[in-house]
């Protein structure tokens, strides 16, 4: 199965394309060492693929991982708003009566990495301040 965050790379004057295309090549090194023995271009060539092949590697999960979030950002934004028009469509127009106490809580990391709590009483603003929260990379780590 093709992993589309893998990207080519070179190592040793050798262009790969995958992963497993690497490490077949150092299934091939391994058998000519065991049967010609150490050289240093073979042991070179096997190091120079096995670090190409983890920087790639890396690479390649970095990719998926920021994918993956811009994905569930977009998610939430757009369920949020989702959830943001209908509750303003039941209101009519007409502004949400707070509970009188917190009914919503949103914990979050500020840019120093201190833990915060922000507590809300209404559906109205609870969901707002999650919305401008997502939509600015704050980091949410619960809201409920």
């Amino acid at each position: 199965m093709s992993d589309i965050y893998f990207r080519s790379f070179k190592a040793h004057g050798k262009t790969f394309t995958s992963r497993e295309e690497a490490e077949a090549r150092i299934k091939e090194i391994n058998e000519e060492i065991f049967i010609k023995g150490v050289s240093d271009g073979r042991l070179t060539e096997w190091i120079d693929i096995e670090d190409a092949l983890k920087e790639s590697v890396e690479a390649a999960e970095k990719r998926r991982k920021e994918s993956e979030y811009f994905q569930w950002k977009l998610d939430q934004i757009r369920e949020t708003e989702r959830e943001l028009r209908s509750l303003e469509a039941k209101l009519g127009g007409s502004r949400e009566e707070g509970a009188g106490y917190p009914i919503h809580r949103i914990t979050w990391f500020d840019e120093n990495g201190h833990r915060r709590v922000s507590r809300y009483s209404t559906d109205t603003g609870f969901l707002k301040a999650y919305l401008r929260m997502i939509k600015n990379d704050v980091s949410v780590w619960d809201a409920v």
